[in-house]
């Protein structure tokens, strides 16, 4: 299931998701937004952060089969599908699947500057799946952030964010992967979808920023 044998993160994006999501406010680094939530790590890249759907596929099947009232996924991964990508395809349907049995996904909208409607897993729209977009530490797009409404349906800071990373260490990154996990902690601490606290306009389209409370 998992990629190498291990679920081990060698790349260290990963890591820097998760402690965005759910680090320890244990006085040390960094504090997630879900603080403390247990953390399964679920590893379909290789150590250069790229895969197979197949991977993919079978990552959230081991979801699916293992998950429990309460559980989010966060997924900062994706890739260029075209026209329909929301259709038709097992990957798809393994993330709808998910939603549909009461399971929250939380997907990035992708880093192209393009419309996320051509991007999976950020296409899909579905009961209990989220795909988020980027925003800087002060409210501004950013510029690298896919757009569309569809699919998206948040948009979180995911510009400059410090967190945990491979090896102990930490560091800075920036991206819809970092934007992402900041609305799973939030949709896990809540247990239900995140609020909203002001708005980014794009193209003439409105934003919602996801907030906890």
């Amino acid at each position: 299931m998992f990629v190498g044998g291990s679920a081990n993160d060698c790349n260290g994006h990963g890591t820097h998701c998760a402690g965005i999501a759910a680090a320890k406010d244990n006085t040390i680094g960094v504090v997630g937004v879900s603080a403390g939530a247990r953390v399964v790590p679920v590893r379909v890249l290789n150590c250069q952060g790229s895969g197979q759907t197949s991977g993919i596929i079978s990552g959230l099947n081991h979801v699916a089969s293992k998950d429990e009232p309460g559980d989010v996924v966060n997924m900062s991964l994706g890739g260029y599908w075209g026209s329909n990508c929301a259709t038709g395809s097992s990957y798809v349907t393994a993330i709808t699947n998910l939603g549909i049995a009461g399971t929250r996904v939380c997907v990035a909208g992708g880093n192209s500057s393009d419309n996320a409607a051509l991007y999976t897993p950020a296409c899909i729209n579905g009961v209990n799946v989220y795909t988020i977009a980027a925003m800087d530490c002060a409210k501004a797009w950013a510029s690298y952030s896919n757009y569309g409404i569809p699919p998206t349906d948040w948009i979180a800071t995911g510009s400059s964010v410090y967190s945990t990373y491979k090896n102990g260490g930490y560091a800075t990154l920036s991206g819809t992967s970092m934007a992402t996990p900041h609305v799973a902690g939030i949709v896990h601490s809540r247990q239900a979808d995140p609020l909203q606290n002001g708005s980014v306009i794009k193209n003439g389209v409105t934003y919602k920023i996801a907030v906890r409370q």
